[in-house]
């Protein structure tokens, strides 16, 4: 009588054991990697050397959002593949004809990155970047940009309206060293 007894206790609370996780149990969100796209430099492209790029702005591997109070906030489940001012350093080879190292012919580039999120306010993506030239003097050249996010709930369409911006920030440059 008595292991009878200890049997359906145990059985109770196996039962109220997997009923309780199964009614809490949170939906299942997969992590998702973005990245910019690359583009092949064409043959008119200017040539440039690679400085440093500093990324200053709050923004890292996950996307970083405004929210409507004007808080940060970061999403756990929508990153990009590599750091900012890595993705916009690797642009620059989509972009211009990169000098290898030790070569001294093209104006030295080097950027500061100080913006590199998403607004839920205006539900777009924002860039802000001081791009620095060198060759016989320095020139600053600051691109802001901001591109309308086409679905607010989709990655993919947060990394293309990224992508834009990026893009833009180089033609500004681009017409900067012509």
């Amino acid at each position: 009588m008595k292991q009878l007894m200890v049997l359906a206790v145990a059985a109770a609370a196996a039962a109220l054991l997997v009923s309780g996780c199964v009614l809490m149990q949170n939906s299942y969100v997969d992590n998702s990697e973005f990245d910019l796209e690359l583009a092949r430099p064409g043959a008119a492209a200017p040539k440039i050397r690679l400085g440093v790029f500093k990324n200053l702005s709050c923004s890292d591997r996950r996307f970083l959002v405004r929210m409507a109070d004007g808080q940060l906030s970061v999403s756990e489940y929508m990153r990009w593949r590599l750091a900012p001012e890595l993705l916009l350093q690797r642009s620059m080879y989509g972009a211009f004809a990169v000098e290898p190292e030790g070569e001294m012919s093209a104006p030295l580039l080097s950027a500061v990155i100080y913006r590199f999120e998403f607004d839920e306010r205006d539900r777009s993506a924002h860039i802000g970047v001081d791009f620095t030239l060198h060759r016989d003097r320095w020139r600053t050249v600051r691109a802001d940009f901001a591109e309308p996010v086409e679905d607010w709930e989709s990655g993919a369409a947060r990394a293309a309206a990224m992508n834009k911006c990026v893009r833009r920030a180089i033609a500004e440059l681009n017409g900067a060293l012509k």
